[in-house]
């Protein structure tokens, strides 16, 4: 069982009834009561700006790294939509283009209801028409009346594309000259074989070729500087689809008479583009493309065009382009342009480091997500894997009832299109082959039931998201050290010069310059940068299940006062993106306690043997506030065999309460689990027993995978100290290694739950050293084994008359050692080797299993002969099989 699916259970158990909501909530993005951009709306949490590292000795402040994501439109939490518009014109005619088309579309967006603020700008032949909407106006709402206000635009012949307003990589319209945004996204342009001209010289000059207008410099390789064998490569500082490149020297695109250079352009050259991947480090530091990488997209040695214009169709993924002269020819480059589309591939955002103010515990994370689809049919086609002799041909239906029967390979998808907004479709397929109609999509190969053809228009593999967190006790993740230049052997120090109890601090690193000259010497300079792994926990595993509802828990550790996460998005379609629309992260504050560290004892057992171990959960509760708690959930790898006693300890020494249980637990004739106690009564869950002082000890439910124990409420001591929950259990271990993980919950608060961490909880019993506390428990043995545990029928000979006495038996076992789902099969034989029946045939985990049973009938329902019959059971583990065979008899 998931622990996710554990933790609905659990409020299903407590919370009935119960009103008092404990956690709050942190919402970054819509709707939200932070901003992307860190400002907060009505939110008692303090965003701190982001710190993160570029270099072993320079770090920077900002979310997001090489500025691939624009945060400019997400300083607020309101629905926003944005409407690009791309102007194609001769540079003496696009300023006026573009403002008639501006006008023409905010007069058409001046009728959209519910529109708080219209916001136009513009950048190099692109509209940018921000629009934000009323709070209480869905996001889709809102893109679908935008895309109804300016359908008339359309016909007039302006394509604006619409976007809803959302965290995701940044975008390209299609015709956008991506090189002008290279620097903007941390990338730039670079002539690494050219040592003739100084550096500075060449580096304006090479921005000349990304930048517009201006005719005066050019990139010249005439007379005495050799044009054989120089190269330029442009980053483009992230990875994004091209789909054109285009170079010329001056007074050819753009008139420049008073520059005469028409003919000298680049005769003999080699055009070549890197997708940005399996980068490798060079001499500074920097991670570059090898040559050998590099795709070859033209290559001439009979160039006769002034201007150079390559189109690529389609679109191809890239991050640096590559022009080389291969001959002695003089030439000259004015303009470099590199036009694009689609969404950055890579792209990274770090959220702000929030200060809850005093520490807290987490509850779930979870994210509203959405996929931005602008692939054309035409896109969509070119993906498809098809057979050489046929066509495949998709449709689109509102319902799975409304797909024909010659459809096949349907899926459903919520698409985002410029004319409708979002909308849930199912895309259906079919395969022409000749005469011949197929439903779904037949390649080539035939379809295979290990590799079913992806639904066209499914964003299942093209784009992910990845979502990361971190939890510390200060507040910079970012450990920054200083060095002493005259004993550089010396330890680097984290700690500040002025206040040597506090941590080094950005601002006093950045202004540490060694001054050995100074009265009295100045001996620190920069140190390394690293991760502060003392006071923050590393970045989590990916969170897995966040975009379901309830979301997922978060992974980092807590009660902690500061926390900060992290999205990636990786692309591999260049028109297709996951966003983000909000993510929230729950929190308790005050928490249940200030630690709750436990431990399992004995830590290493026989397997498959009834073993009474003791749980011990300590709570450190110092400062005043912490709410305790009353309830306790043990999480299990199979079902406990028995509760025997719980005991609540002040320490050091003081007892506070405790209960005898002595409860074995059992599966009930109607099938449900039940207590069953000393005297041999059995009763439904939750079991309570009253204790002589008055208080009330609850077995409260007990499943496969875990046990609800209820209890009087843990409290803090009147000044400050530690609690101990003791709780004796019977258990078996079926695995070469046990987690026996853990959570307290006060039941009065809805939210009110802190997991344990692993440690030294208490000493409970001779063998249980300090240094190997934990709560894993260990079965050496379990591998010189086989698979089982215990197989048994019950009864031996049973009489299927139809009676209701003895008409089945039941088969009952225990597979070991098994720690992924594994094919177990049960088969019922006559003494001649002949199959009578399959029971059963699955797959199973480590665990024990009663849900079989046999009526004496044959696989086609007529009852079998009286005698003995072979049950055979049969496991197929991670590295072994195992088989066993037992015999029962039927009688009447």
């Amino acid at each position: 069982m998931p622990y996710r699916l554990i933790l609905g259970i659990l409020w299903g158990v407590l919370m009935l009834g119960t009103d008092l909501l404990a956690l709050d909530t942190l919402r970054v993005g819509n709707n939200g009561n932070v901003s992307w951009a860190g400002q907060t709306f009505g939110s008692i949490v303090q965003p701190l700006p982001a710190e993160y590292k570029v270099s072993r000795f320079f770090t920077e402040i900002g979310n997001v790294p090489g500025n691939v994501i624009d945060l400019s439109n997400l300083a607020v939490v309101s629905p926003q939509v944005l409407v690009k518009t791309l102007i194609q014109a001769p540079p003496e005619l696009l300023s006026g283009e573009l403002a008639l088309a501006e006008e023409k579309l905010l007069d058409a967006i001046s009728s959209v209801p519910g529109t708080t603020a219209i916001t136009p700008s513009q950048r190099e032949g692109l509209s940018l028409i921000r629009i934000d909407f009323a709070d209480d106006i869905p996001l889709d709402e809102a893109v679908a009346q935008v895309a109804v206000a300016l359908a008339p635009v359309r016909s007039a012949g302006i394509d604006p594309l619409i976007l809803p307003v959302l965290l995701s990589p940044d975008h390209v319209v299609r015709g956008e000259n991506v090189a002008l945004r290279a620097l903007g996204w941390g990338g730039g342009v670079t002539a690494p074989a050219i040592k003739d001209i100084p550096a500075s010289t060449l580096e304006a000059i090479l921005l000349e070729l990304i930048e517009p207008g201006g005719a005066e410099d050019a990139f010249a390789r005439k007379g005495v500087f050799g044009a054989l064998g120089t190269f330029i490569v442009l980053d483009l500082g992230s990875p994004i689809g091209i789909n054109r490149i285009r170079f010329y020297p001056r007074n050819t695109v753009q008139s420049a008479p008073q520059y005469p250079f028409q003919t000298d352009f680049i005769r003999q050259f080699e055009l070549l583009a890197h997708d940005g991947q399996n980068l490798v480090l060079d001499g500074t530091g920097r991670l570059v493309p090898q040559l050998d990488d590099f795709e070859m997209l033209l290559k001439t040695s009979a160039n006769e065009e002034s201007v150079v214009e390559l189109v690529i169709d389609p679109a191809q993924t890239a991050r640096f382009v590559r022009l080389k002269s291969t001959s002695s020819f003089p030439y000259e480059l004015d303009e470099f342009e590199v036009f694009g589309e689609g969404f950055i591939g890579t792209s990274r955002y770090i959220s702000h480091v929030y200060d809850l103010g005093a520490p807290a515990t987490w509850g779930n994370i979870s994210w509203r997500e959405k996929i931005v689809d602008l692939r054309t049919r035409s896109d969509l086609t070119d993906l498809t894997p098809q057979a050489s002799t046929c066509r495949v041909e998709s449709a689109v239906f509102a319902t799975p009832e409304a797909v024909p029967s010659d459809y096949g390979d349907c899926g459903p998808t919520a698409r985002f299109t410029a004319d409708q907004g979002y909308t849930n479709v199912y895309e259906c397929f079919q395969t022409h082959c000749g005469e011949t109609v197929l439903p779904g999509r037949q390649q080539s190969t035939g379809p295979t039931a290990n590799e079913p053809s992806r639904p066209l228009g499914s964003t299942s593999g093209i784009s992910e998201v990845i979502v990361r967190i971190r939890t510390g006790t200060d507040p910079t993740p970012v450990l920054y050290k200083r060095g002493n230049v005259q004993r550089v052997s010396d330890d680097q120090l984290a700690t500040s010069i002025d206040s040597p109890d506090e941590q080094l601090a950005r601002d006093e690193y950045l202004d540490l310059e060694p001054n050995l000259e100074a009265v009295p010497p100045q001996v620190w300079g920069k140190g390394e940068i690293g991760e502060d792994l003392q006071n923050w926990s590393p970045w989590s595993s990916p969170h897995q299940g966040g975009e379901r509802e309830g979301g997922t828990p978060v992974l980092s550790p807590g009660p902690r006062r500061y926390i900060q996460f992290s999205v990636d998005f990786l692309n591999s379609e260049i028109n297709v993106t996951k966003a983000l629309e909000q993510l929230s992260i729950e929190y308790l504050l005050p928490p249940i306690a200030e630690e709750l560290v436990a431990e399992i004892f004995p830590r290493e057992v026989e397997v498959f043997e009834s073993v009474d171990f003791t749980y011990a959960v300590r709570a450190k509760m110092e400062f005043e506030g912490v709410k305790g708690f009353d309830t306790f959930e043990l999480l299990t790898a199979n079902r406990v065999l028995g509760i025997d006693k719980i005991e609540i300890w002040e320490l050091p020494d003081r007892l506070v309460a405790e209960q005898a249980l002595n409860a074995d637990i059992v599966t009930a004739p109607n099938g449900q689990t039940a207590v069953q106690t000393s005297d041999g009564t059995q009763h439904a869950l939750p079991y309570t027993v009253e204790s002589a002082d008055g208080g009330s000890f609850v077995i409260q439910a007990v499943t496969d995978r875990n046990a609800i124990m209820r209890f009087p409420q843990i409290t803090r001591p009147a000044d400050g100290g530690q609690m101990l929950l003791k709780i004796k259990f019977r258990g078996r271990v079926l695995l070469y290694s046990t987690l026996f993980r853990g959570q307290a919950v006060l039941s009065s608060q809805t939210g009110s739950i802190q997991r344990i961490s692993a440690g030294n909880a208490d000493f409970l019993g001779e063998g249980d050293l300090p240094t190997a506390s934990g709560i894993t428990v260990l079965s050496p043995d379990i591998n010189k084994g086989d698979l089982f545990g215990s197989f048994a029928i019950e009864p031996s000979v049973f009489t299927p008359n139809g009676d209701d006495v003895n008409d089945a038996a039941t088969i009952g076992y225990d597979i070991l050692a098994v720690t992924r789902p594994t094919a177990v099969e049960v088969q019922v034989f006559d003494l001649s080797g002949r199959l009578v029946k399959p029971l059963y045939s699955g797959a199973a985990l480590s665990g024990h299993y009663d849900h079989l049973s046999w009526d004496g009938r044959d696989a086609n329902g007529n009852r079998v002969p009286p005698g003995l019959y072979l049950v055979s059971l049969s496991v197929d583990g991670d590295a072994r099989q195992t088989s066993r065979v037992r015999t029962v008899g039927v009688a009447y």
